[in-house]
């Protein structure tokens, strides 16, 4: 016997499944057609100190902008190409544009007011000091 609800949940779990792999597949597609690219970054706890890398190919130093506030390391940078080609009967003329965005959350005991950066071979490393956490806590009583 055809049950209707099964054919609806069938049907459901379809669509579901075709946007995942449409979507997992075209990540790239949507990042870049939104004109964002994505950077690979690296966060490693280093005892006294975290470090942030993030690789920015194509990027100047002047194009970078970095903030800290809020237990957060917000990373903004831009990049433009132009091109222009004039030869003998042949003219083109191209541009193009990216856009690199990262929000890194900062764990307890980030010092953001020691922080330092350097930019060196389309690498961005920044190091953020721990803080000296004196853990307070108390002992509540139970009535």
């Amino acid at each position: 016997m055809w049950d209707p609800f099964k054919e609806v949940v069938r049907i459901e779990k379809d669509i579901e499944d075709s946007y995942k792999k449409f979507f997992h597949h075209n990540e790239k597609y949507f990042i870049n057609t939104r004109g964002f690219m994505k950077a690979l970054s690296s966060f490693r706890d280093k005892g006294k100190e975290f470090e942030v890398e993030v690789r920015l190919p194509g990027v100047e130093k002047k194009d970078i902008t970095l903030k800290a506030h809020h237990r957060v390391l917000e990373i903004n940078a831009e990049k433009s190409h132009k091109m222009e080609v004039n030869k003998k009967g042949f003219f083109s003329k191209s541009r193009s544009f990216g856009k690199y965005y990262k929000v890194i959350p900062l764990p307890n005991g980030a010092d953001i007011e020691r922080l330092r950066s350097e930019f060196n071979k389309e690498t961005l490393r920044i190091v953020i000091p721990k803080k000296k956490v004196l853990e307070k806590h108390r002992i509540i009583k139970i009535h």
